[in-house]
């Protein structure tokens, strides 16, 4: 574990399932980019997934028993190479916790577990909007670069739960 002060980084855990979807409605509602909404049995899942697939990330960062922030992403096979990349799924901090450590002890185990797996790559995926600015020059002090741009078209059906 990391710990920054107070601040931990750790694996997420099946009792955080509660703290883990409101951080996901805050992520929905500062996202600019609409997002479906959060599925406490999805995330459940997801929480098993993290704790027991080597391949997948999953962690928190919480001071005080309180989640400020958490990241997930996984591990895959290039699709043309038996060399592997991980590529973050998402990473949100609450906007209270954003000047703290949080975010850098999240990014720090992402890349340190990135390592570990033997990724030739790591891809940080900015999908939310908010504050793309401040998120690539923060990005940029791990050796991050912009690669081009991410676009999202929202099909027919959106939002009614469909898939």
């Amino acid at each position: 574990m990391k710990r920054s002060k107070s601040t931990l980084v750790r694996k997420a855990r099946l009792e955080d399932l509660v703290q883990l979807v409101d951080l996901g409605e805050q992520f929905r509602f500062e996202s600019k980019v609409p997002y479906p909404a959060i599925d406490p049995l999805v995330v459940y899942e997801r929480i098993k997934l993290y704790t027991t697939d080597p391949e997948c990330f999953g962690y928190v960062a919480e001071r005080r028993g309180e989640l400020l922030g958490f990241m997930c992403g996984y591990l895959t096979q290039y699709s043309f190479s038996r060399d592997v990349g991980t590529h973050s799924d998402l990473i949100f901090v609450a906007s209270r916790y954003r000047n703290t450590k949080a975010p850098l002890l999240l990014v720090k185990k992402f890349i340190e577990w990135s390592e570990e797996s033997n990724a030739l790559t790591i891809t940080m995926a900015l999908m939310t909007g908010i504050k793309p600015e401040r998120v690539q020059a923060f990005l940029g002090r791990f050796g991050f670069k912009e690669t081009g741009q991410c676009m999202v078209r929202q099909n027919k059906g959106f939002g009614n739960g469909r898939r």
